[in-house]
């Protein structure tokens, strides 16, 4: 049975509620179900905060070292702990780690999945302030792709692929799969003329939040029968408290805070219009599951946004940085319901491409090429 050991340079879910740690989840459980031995482990930070949400947890956590310096000594003890034959690296930075398991044990494959930021940075953008975690990302994968030799690296689009390359990955080694959404997701029956506007992820600067508050704040001028509703926590969140208790905003503005993975379906089955403002991506979990829900979608051109949300077929594709862009685009959806329920049920039939159990197989695939070194 071949052994596969995921891993994260970083807490795992629900430490840490995000798209990279779920997919690091839910992928290495299923494939455990498809006959492969699975283990999952992140490494957190001293100090670093227990779970946001009391959840089932999932893999196993061990201290980051004191120092860099030591991480071989981590990798070394992580590869008699596991002895896996296929090390799978969730998200760029984590391949030094997993490079170093790869060169120091006897690992056949190795293969890095880029989450979309670590991918954009690879190719060399860097975002606005953010200087040193960008540079702390790209100094990790210099030094561990060399590390590694002939290894597989995945990217969630044609879009973020493409970045890869430019990046310096050889194209052949390059390998799609796009971000998974779980089977239940599609049975959720959602009303999208709920009167309301969804975001769920990080109140973050990245992610386009001030964009959003902006352009709400701009479409309540002209319409007060609209509530903006806010899933997870950040940097944000205490001014976006603050605005939400003073002004034109007051009572419209519900901050949810962050919740366990399994209670995304229940917010999305509440219905309206979900949207992503980001302003860098990969392939965003909140988006898929949103149309496999058969919301009604207005995301930003970043990333891998633009392979799947076709503009006026299955959603609204608007520039990022513009309030006026994104605002436009939700009170066209607000005021004509017969859009919105068209553009979502057109969004549900092209996320079936991206269920679970499809996308498990094809990283049950790639585990498979790894460990015959079928990876040029």
């Amino acid at each position: 049975m071949t052994r596969v050991l995921a891993l994260i340079l970083g807490p795992l879910y629900p430490r840490v509620i995000g798209g990279a740690e779920i997919l690091a989840r839910l992928v290495s459980k299923r494939l455990g179900s498809l006959g492969f031995s699975t283990d999952l482990v992140g490494v957190v930070p001293k100090g670093f905060p227990g779970p946001l949400v009391p959840d089932d947890p999932w893999g196993e956590e061990y201290p980051f070292p004191k120092s860099t310096i030591l991480l071989p000594n981590l990798a070394a003890r992580l590869y008699r702990r596991y002895m896996p034959d296929v090390v799978l690296s969730i998200m760029g930075h984590s391949s030094l780690l997993g490079c170093l398991i790869k060169f120091l044990g006897r690992v056949r494959g190795h293969a890095t999945v880029f989450a979309g930021v670590d991918a954009a940075y690879l190719a060399g953008r860097m975002p606005d302030g953010g200087t040193r975690e960008y540079l702390a990302y790209l100094a990790s994968m210099k030094v561990a792709f060399p590390l590694c030799g002939r290894s597989g690296h995945v990217a969630l689009s044609p879009k973020m692929r493409e970045m890869l390359i430019r990046g310096g990955i050889r194209p052949s080694a390059v390998r799609i799969i796009p971000t998974p959404v779980e089977e239940v997701f599609f049975d959720i029956e959602a009303d999208p003329g709920a009167g309301r506007i969804l975001y769920i992820g990080r109140l973050e600067p990245i992610k386009g939040i001030d964009v959003l508050i902006r352009a709400f704040y701009d479409l309540v001028k002209e319409r007060g029968d609209v509530e903006l509703v806010l899933v997870g926590n950040g940097s944000m969140e205490r001014r976006i408290r603050e605005i939400a208790r003073s002004g034109r905003l007051r009572g419209k503005i519900r901050l949810v805070g962050v919740v366990p993975y399994g209670s995304v379906g229940r917010i999305l089955a509440g219905g309206g219009i979900l949207t992503l403002p980001s302003r860098m991506e990969g392939l965003p979990m909140a988006m898929l599951q949103g149309m496999a829900a058969g919301l009604p979608i207005v995301a930003t051109a970043v990333g891998g946004i633009p392979d799947v949300l076709r503009d006026g077929r299955n959603g609204l594709v608007v520039r990022p940085n513009s309030p006026d862009s994104l605002k436009k685009a939700l009170e066209v959806l607000l005021e004509d319901e017969e859009l919105a329920r068209r553009l979502g049920e057109a969004a549900r039939e092209d996320a079936r491409p991206f269920s679970l159990d499809r996308v498990a197989r094809m990283y049950a695939n790639l585990v498979e090429d790894l460990e015959m070194g079928n990876i040029s």
